[in-house]
């Protein structure tokens, strides 16, 4: 049996031969994040727990993938050249760790709003992405990364459909465990299972939580193969059930992951839909969904 599911975070390091004083500046930043607080309404897939949000980017009306496993917020080139009308993008080259196989484009996006909250100017990348429509089912014009994710404290509830921005004191009733995360780009967070300390990602553009085999253990079940989709494009790879848990040490969550060799340890969209997320950066919290 094969299953389709998406992994869609880009994943990218220094960017090489950008001025050292604009890196200080941090040139993905929001120039301008909103201070209100706004509940912006989501559209959550049944058939793939794919989050989608729309946006408006420079006057545009634009569909993004809501991932808090992309670093940065990323629109297909199609859609930068005939909609943002950008003729050309800036090719940066990319240092470090990363999941991008092609040389990304860089461009300054002037205006960029979520319901009514406008977050102002920020860098923004260029790759292409026209492989993700297919897979996720509908349009998709981009991935709305943590440049933009982290300029704002945030509550992430997919049974609410909803991203809250600049939540209220009433709205983080029973987030009561916080963790500080390791990097301030992802929700990336050391965790121990079996006595073993391992970092687990929290990617909301990931379908379902999956761990190594070396980190999980596996239950006695047939292995699928499933179609992930990532930055790069598809790949097909095993998917076996794991044996559900919890972490011996870490934040409280129920998990039922499948495992998977080779990837990033990662809770998905699957584990978010029964778990909201608060986000302070560097903070992080969850609580059950079924308290709200």
């Amino acid at each position: 049996m094969k299953t389709k599911f998406a992994v869609c975070g880009i994943l990218l390091a220094t960017l090489a031969g950008m001025a050292q004083a604009a890196l200080a500046e941090n040139p993905f930043a929001p120039s301008a994040p909103p201070v209100a607080e706004t509940a912006v309404p989501l559209s959550v897939r049944a058939d793939n727990g794919m989050i989608l949000v729309d946006a408006i980017a420079e006057g545009i009306p634009c569909r993004l993938i809501v991932d808090t496993g992309a670093t940065h917020t990323t629109f297909d080139r199609a859609f930068v050249r005939n909609s943002l009308k950008r003729e050309s993008v800036r090719p940066v080259e990319i240092m470090g760790e990363t999941n991008v196989n092609e040389q990304p484009g860089f461009f300054e996006l002037a205006s960029f709003s979520l319901a009514n909250a406008s977050f102002g100017s920020f860098g923004a990348m260029a790759v292409d992405l026209s492989f993700l429509p297919a897979t996720v089912g509908e349009r998709v014009d981009g991935i709305l990364g943590m440049n933009v994710l982290s300029a704002v404290p945030l509550v992430l509830s997919l049974r609410n459909a909803t991203l809250t921005l600049n939540p209220s004191a009433s709205a983080l009733v029973g987030f009561d465990e916080r963790g500080k995360t390791l990097v301030p780009e992802a929700v990336l967070f050391p965790v121990m299972k079996h006595r073993k300390a391992f970092p687990v990602l929290v990617d909301s553009g990931s379908s379902f939580t999956f761990f190594n085999t070396s980190h999980w253990p596996a239950a006695a079940a047939p292995s699928q193969e499933n179609t992930a989709t990532g930055i790069n494009g598809s790949e097909t790879a095993p998917r076996t059930p794991g044996i559900p848990g919890t972490f011996d040490k870490g934040p409280p969550l129920s998990l039922a992951p499948f495992i998977m060799d080779g990837r990033e340890d990662t809770i998905g969209s699957d584990t978010l839909l029964r778990y909201d997320l608060y986000l302070s950066m560097p903070f992080f919290s969850f609580r059950p969904s079924s308290l709200q």
